[in-house]
Order: C-alpha cells, then structure tokens, then sequence
C-alpha cells in the first residue's frame, strides 16, 4: 500500500491451461469474454473489493481515512456466526446487521455505495449494500463479494453470469 493506503501490487494467477480451445487452438469469443469478466473482477479484489482492505477505504470528500489508523482487534460474530478476532472497517464503512430471520449479514454503507443501492431497489431506507454471507477465509468476516442475490450480474458477486457481468457504480 502506498501513503494512501492504495494498493500498489496485487497476483493474478490464470490457469492457462484450464481455458477451452477449439482444435486449431484459438478460443471462441464466449471463452474470451469469460476470461475478461474473470480478469476485471480479480483486479477488483486487488484494488481493495477485499473484506481484508475494507479497513482501508478513504473518504473522497474529507480526504481521510475512512477507519481510523490506530486499528485495533475486536472479538465478533462473524456472518457464519463464527467468533473471530479481526481488525475491522469503522461502521461508517461497513456495519452489520441481524434481521428477524436470523441470517446475519454484513453491508458496505459508504455514501456512494449507499446511494446505488436505494437506487437500484428504489428503497430510501436501506443503509448499503449486502455482502455475501461465505467469510472468504478465516482471516474475514464476510465476504469479499456483493451478495449475488441481489447484484447477480455486478461483475463483483460471487459468480459468472452466462450474459456479460456489468462493473456498475455500486463496484466503481
């Protein structure tokens, strides 16, 4: 991360040998499209989608940081309702929530992020936008994608639409 807390590095690593070819070894416009739509969205992850980099998000307006940077552990329970000690976004980032159905989930509530979402669902009451439920490891908390049922063809949920993923507003 430079100064401002930016990535400057980040690995993608394509399994070339994973991607279907025809017989004369080219690839058919679908399996390219595929791959373009993997590639932006793993370069999503490296510039901050990460529930690791969360914490580091900056405030366009302000030109601060977003949590404060004296970070500090907190036990919580996670949206698997597993208890992990992590270092969290401030909850002017990200926030969690427990809906009467008990399926705790987390959303990212930035100002922008918080606008798209009351947007798209023509919902003035909703706080940001929902997080998929599956920590990505046991380093999260959540996800580090857009919950799919709700933002299936964002290029940043957690799977391949069979139409080209859109890398709208709610990722920018």
């Amino acid at each position: 991360f430079d100064q401002f807390d930016r990535p400057t590095a980040g690995a993608i690593n394509f399994c070339l040998s994973q991607v279907q070819l025809r017989s004369d070894g080219t690839a058919s416009n679908a399996v390219i499209d595929d791959n373009v739509d993997v590639a932006i969205h793993e370069a999503a992850h490296v510039f901050g989608m990460s529930s690791n980099s969360y914490r580091f998000f900056w405030d366009p307006e302000t030109g601060s940081p977003r949590t404060d940077r004296d970070f500090k552990s907190t036990t919580i329970t996670c949206v698997d309702g597993v208890q992990r000690t992590l270092i969290l976004p401030d909850e002017n980032t990200m926030r969690f929530f427990n809906p009467d159905n008990g399926k705790r989930y987390a959303s990212i509530v930035t100002p922008k992020v918080r606008t798209v979402a009351r947007n798209q669902f023509n919902c003035a009451a909703l706080a940001g936008a929902q997080l998929e439920n599956q920590p990505t490891g046991s380093s999260s908390c959540t996800g580090d994608h857009w919950d799919e049922r709700l933002f299936y063809p964002e290029s940043l949920s957690g799977v391949i639409s069979p139409t080209t993923n859109i890398l709208s507003p709610l990722t920018l």
